[in-house]
């Protein structure tokens, strides 16, 4: 059986030879274990994963280990054995390839992209005698042969005689590095032996000196325990987050909440608050409401009457011809708010003096507002307010006729006031 470590082979390969002996091949990466025995011959290097090359093996007819080698670069495709027991394998390479898998050089190159490659391998016998070497070593070891060797074991090594043959070594290697686990927990952070802090959770490894000054690995599987979320939240005018504080403005917020492991569960909220104008403005018998974004709903109130909704008042604006208490009830968004009762003194004279038969046009008015006194007689003030009630012109004229005057003024809501000695009438006029 082949082993390793972060090995992986691929296409594999076997062809049997007339004496019963079995020739395997194929490509692999990282490092394998190719004798079944429990002497150890290595071919690659656990540092090479994900790299591929190619191996060739022979076993005898029982599965006794007799060679491996190995090529670095190209393709297998097929493999065989003849009656001398010579070995041919065939497949593609490009660029530049070394099909001598031990100490020599055998290279060779393609024409441009993808060439097709065979090549035969011969045993050979070394007339000299098995040799063994037995050392004890920290953290690894360096083969005659050119292997890195870095696990205690007994290792089959070659190196090339002067002959050309693989003559073999067996190598006793004892490591006197030492291996431990750590499993560990905590809230934010950890100091691990090697005195590097960790804040994040995972596998970590530490790397300390063990007693007699050889390398001492230390695993580490660590869980950090704090823990992060976020959420989004919409409400109306206020929100309490999960530790308690009230916000009433959107933004980024941050809470601090104890977990079930009772470490920080910090909680990133992006909040939005929504809110609703509940103002209310008077002027004269004009009631307007105080949220004015585009897709607000109005129900007006009456306060006298147990907040009984008005029928019919459903905009921003209401004329109130009772005297009374009255609120209106706003919202947008699916937010809610009720504005405070406004008390509202309302007079006959206001209402049905002679200034109602005053015309003002156009309106809404672009530049020029025309004010028709028709036979209205005497002197007559105009003022013109704005949404807030600030004054902005304010005239007197003669009654009778018609007067015009430029109206320079921002596009929005305002409010023409005529006043004489008897009477007094407020127009709403929209500018454009």
């Amino acid at each position: 059986m082949i082993s390793g470590e972060n090995m992986a082979v691929y296409n594999p390969q076997l062809a049997r030879s007339v004496e019963g002996s079995i020739v395997v091949a194929g490509r692999f990466s990282g490092w394998g274990d190719f004798d079944p025995a429990p002497t150890i011959k290595k071919l690659g290097d656990v540092t090479e994963i994900g790299v591929e090359k190619f191996f060739i093996a022979k076993y005898g007819h029982s599965g006794d280990y007799r060679w491996a080698k190995n090529i670095k670069e190209g393709y297998l495709n097929s493999i065989a054995v003849d009656s001398t027991e010579a070995v041919y394998i065939a497949g593609s390479f490009y660029s530049k390839v070394d099909f001598d898998p031990g100490a020599g050089v055998s290279n060779l190159s393609s024409f441009g992209g993808s060439d097709i490659y065979i090549a035969k391998y011969v045993a050979c016998s070394s007339s000299s005698a098995p040799q063994s070497l037995a050392t004890v070593e920290c953290n690894n070891f360096l083969s005659p042969g050119g292997t890195l060797l870095t696990y205690t074991g007994i290792y089959l090594d070659d190196l090339t005689s002067v002959s050309g043959c693989d003559s073999v070594i067996t190598i006793n290697l004892t490591l006197n590095h030492t291996f431990g686990t750590i499993v560990a927990e905590d809230c934010s952070s950890y100091t691990a032996p090697d005195s590097v802090v960790y804040t994040s959770s995972g596998i970590q490894t530490a790397i300390l000196s063990n007693s007699i000054g050889c390398d001492s690995i230390i695993t580490i599987y660590l869980k950090i325990k704090n823990t992060r979320s976020s959420i989004s939240k919409t409400v109306c005018d206020s929100y309490t987050a999960p530790d308690g504080a009230v916000y009433t403005s959107s933004g980024s917020k941050t809470a601090v909440i104890p977990n079930a492991a009772g470490c920080d569960s910090t909680i990133r909220i992006s909040l939005t608050i929504r809110t609703v104008s509940s103002g209310v403005s008077l002027f004269d018998n004009l009631l307007i409401a105080g949220e004015q974004r585009p897709g607000a709903q109005y129900k007006w109130l009456g306060c006298n009457n147990n907040f009984a909704v008005i029928e019919g008042e459903t905009g921003r604006y209401y004329t109130v011809l009772t005297p009374g208490s009255y609120a209106v009830e706003a919202s947008i968004s699916g937010c809610i708010d009720t504005s405070a009762c406004v008390s509202v003194i309302v007079t006959d004279i206001a209402r049905n003096g002679p200034l109602n038969s005053v015309i003002v046009y156009p309106n809404p008015v672009a530049e020029q507002l025309v004010i028709d006194l028709g036979n209205l007689s005497g002197m007559v003030e105009v003022e013109i307010f704005d949404l807030p009630g600030q004054l902005i012109l304010r005239k007197q004229i003669v009654g009778g006729g018609k007067m015009v005057f430029d109206f320079p003024v921002a596009s929005g809501v305002y409010f023409l006031r005529l006043t004489n000695q008897r009477n007094q009438q407020t127009v709403k006029i929209v500018k454009e």
